[in-house]
């Protein structure tokens, strides 16, 4: 039987890790996801941003390639016109005409007359034997066999080029092997249709002049309003004839010899038949209005109407011209006045005249327009005649000349415009670009990951051998929420009692605490693991030994009054140490003077100073400054029983193992490293995996018992 365990009392506990010995390097998935942590929604982003992106590129990266066809057919037997002749039956060696029209389609002559065509230089095509050569390899010339249709092909990137490539190709295959469409054309038949262009164009030219001169009214138009013209001025005639008839008779117009009142001779139902005209002839003219303006023709016709009317109705006594717009006529008899009747006859025959000049100036003007459309008429009419008897007589020599010459070759088919790609690489380059962008972006992040030498998460500090263990993890308090000042506080007694255990055999343990920088949450630490310590009955001092920043003096409120400056000067004096609100717990500021200088440090009025400060308290706990930047940092570290490293999340790696290497040669008991800011993920690592990432007890020889709970809670609640 093994022996029994000694008693509580007897036994002593010490921090211990993990053995690395023979530790299995990790696989590479592990790492990948190591290194992501923490930034696994930014991979994702990063991932599908340069997905997205490289998708883009990629399915712009390539232009797809349109091709354009047209079909040379190759006739074997002709259709005969008249008579069939061996002409027109198929001709011997008929494959190798086709072989011949194949090879002279791919000559250097065909293309170099198709690269020199107008529509070639429209689209831009190169020019020269580059345009030769480009053109040369994207066409494509094939036969099916046993089949007189040769199908020639161009391929591009631009449809419309590839369309206009292909009928510049076959227009000079058609000029330099069988010239224009079936036929050589002679010089009679150029003529001809020169001719039959000229004739066009004056066809063109003459039905433009006659759509402008009859624009406005139409020809018919025209025609009727010059008849009514010469109507109206053979009436307006006839009415002057009558006033000069009725001056030299010396009676007035409508009145028999010897009556001298014009209104008296005319009869009512006279009356009512002029007042009717010329109410139809207003009204007429209103409803005409709208759509023609008053100095219109057919409006003035109107005018003049209207104004003929009214002299003879005045003439006779029976009304008054009415007014434009003024309402209804309103007819009453004139006044009775048969001695000024001769100077109402020059009134009304200067009206007549008048009225007769303007009818005549009218009439000559549509007599003008009559006279040009009938001429225009007459040349469109000749030139038609010409332009039909120059197309039958081209027609004629294109008949003769096929007699003359068959040919067996034409154009079946132009190009095609072409509408879908006949080769389109977009959509598999870009599915690759995808992909290629996703896994570049997910690289991207791992390198990140790797060259990132900052310290996220807690498990990055226990995996070096080198460093001290992680004897605690602290996270950011807020106070709003309970349960992450609750989590503080039971992490500061977890620390204490782990300092406690390590700290067994001195009777007054001495504890400083440093920091690689400042801004580490150092002094924090310091005050809650002081005030962890008191809330567990025992009598503690916190010493402020930051001679420069004196945080723990001022979180205190003890800022200028007497401390270490004053306890380690040439003449110590008394109250140094000062009471805190908190029982148990007593403070030492850095000092009336709020600093103090390096040269008055040394190690033996430190030492003094601790020997003496022992023999009255249980615990002493000093604040030091960064043990990278300040000189009094290592000076502590080599006096104290244990040095606690507080460093906080995103520090640099490098950073916290200069701090480690910096306190080894002063002899600096380092016990662990407080690792400050922890996050969510590094309490659940701790709490999944606690033999993993942090250290263990063992039992030992001798030393007092752990705190009870009791004394736990109290600290929580001090803390």
């Amino acid at each position: 039987m093994s022996a029994p365990m000694p008693p509580t009392a007897d036994r002593r506990y010490e921090l211990v890790t993990e053995s690395a010995t023979e530790v299995a390097p990790d696989p590479p998935l592990r790492i990948i996801a190591r290194v992501l942590r923490g930034r696994r929604l930014a991979t994702l982003a990063v991932c599908a941003a340069l997905a997205a992106l490289g998708g883009a590129l990629g399915y712009r990266l390539v232009t797809p390639t349109y091709r354009s066809t047209g079909l040379i057919l190759i006739e074997g037997a002709l259709t005969p016109i008249m008579y069939n002749s061996q002409e027109t039956q198929i001709p011997p060696m008929f494959e190798a005409y086709m072989s011949a029209q194949i090879n002279f389609l791919n000559s250097r002559q065909v293309l170099e007359s198709a690269v020199k065509r107008p529509e070639m230089r429209r689209i831009d095509w190169p020019e020269g034997p580059e345009g030769v050569a480009a053109l040369q390899t994207a066409l494509r010339v094939e036969r099916v066999q046993r089949e007189h249709i040769i199908t020639a092909s161009v391929t591009h990137r631009d449809p419309l080029a590839a369309q206009t490539a292909i009928d510049a190709i076959l227009i000079a295959f058609r000029e330099l092997a069988v010239g224009p469409p079936g036929l050589s054309v002679s010089a009679k038949e150029r003529a001809l249709v020169q001719r039959e262009a000229s004739l066009e164009a004056q066809l063109q030219s003459i039905r433009k002049d006659l759509l402008e001169l009859s624009d406005q009214y139409g020809q018919e138009g025209i025609n009727r309003m010059h008849t009514n013209t010469i109507e109206q001025l053979i009436a307006v005639d006839q009415k002057i004839a009558e006033l000069q008839l009725s001056r030299e008779r010396g009676i007035e117009p409508g009145s028999t010899p010897g009556t001298r009142s014009i209104a008296g001779n005319a009869s009512t139902r006279g009356q009512e038949q002029l007042t009717d005209r010329l109410f139809a002839l207003v009204a007429e003219r209103e409803s005409l209005l709208p759509r023609f303006s008053e100095r219109h023709p057919v409006i003035r016709d109107f005018d003049r109407r209207i104004e003929m009317l009214q002299i003879q109705m005045e003439l006779q006594g029976h009304a008054t011209a009415p007014e434009r717009g003024a309402g209804p006529l309103v007819v009453a008899p004139a006044a009775d006045d048969t001695d000024g009747w001769r100077e109402r006859l020059d009134f009304f025959e200067q009206r007549y005249l008048r009225m007769r000049d303007d009818l005549r100036a009218q009439a000559a003007k549509l007599g003008g327009q009559r006279v040009a459309l009938a001429g225009l008429n007459e040349r469109a009419v000749a030139i038609s005649n010409q332009l039909n008897a120059t197309r039958r007589r081209i027609d004629e020599i294109r008949v003769e000349s096929r007699q003359q010459n068959l040919n067996r070759v034409s154009i079946a088919a132009f190009g095609d415009a072409p509408v879908t790609p006949a080769s389109d690489r977009r959509q598999g380059l870009a599915a690759a670009c995808t992909i290629l962008g996703a896994g570049t972006g997910f690289a991207c992040m791992v390198l990140i990951g790797l060259l990132d030498t900052r310290i996220r998460f807690v498990d990055e500090l226990t995996r070096h051998d080198e460093l001290p263990p992680v004897i605690g993890m602290l996270p950011v308090v807020d106070e709003r929420r309970a349960e992450r000042v609750t989590r503080a506080s039971q992490s500061i007694h977890q620390i204490r009692n782990l300092l406690d255990l390590q700290c067994a055999d001195a009777t007054c343990p001495v504890i400083a605490l440093t920091s690689p920088d400042r801004g580490e949450g150092k002094t924090t630490v310091a005050l809650s693991l002081g005030s962890s310590f008191a809330a567990a009955n025992r009598r503690t001092l916190v010493i402020d030994a930051d001679t420069t920043r004196f945080g723990l003096s001022r979180q205190l409120g003890l800022e200028g009054r007497p401390g270490l400056g004053e306890a380690i000067g040439p003449t110590p004096g008394s109250g140094q140490v000062h009471a805190t609100q908190r029982e148990n717990l007593f403070a030492m500021p850095i000092g009336a003077a709020n600093g103090i200088e390096a040269e008055t440090l040394s190690s033996s009025k430190l030492l003094w100073l601790l020997d003496h400060m022992r023999k009255r308290y249980d615990v002493i706990v000093i604040d030091t400054g960064p043990i990278l930047s300040s000189v009094e940092a290592s000076l502590m570290a080599a006096l104290a029983d244990r040095v606690v490293l507080v460093t906080r999340r995103i520090q640099r790696l490098g950073r916290v193992q200069a701090a480690v290497s910096r306190l080894r040669p002063v002899g600096a008991a380092c016990c662990g490293i407080v690792f400050n800011r922890a996050t969510r993920s590094d309490f659940e690592i701790r709490d999944t995996h606690p033999l993993d990432h942090f250290p263990r007890l063992v039992a030992g020889s001798t030393g007092p018992p752990i705190a009870p709970e009791a004394d736990l809670d109290r600290g929580t609640r001090a803390a």
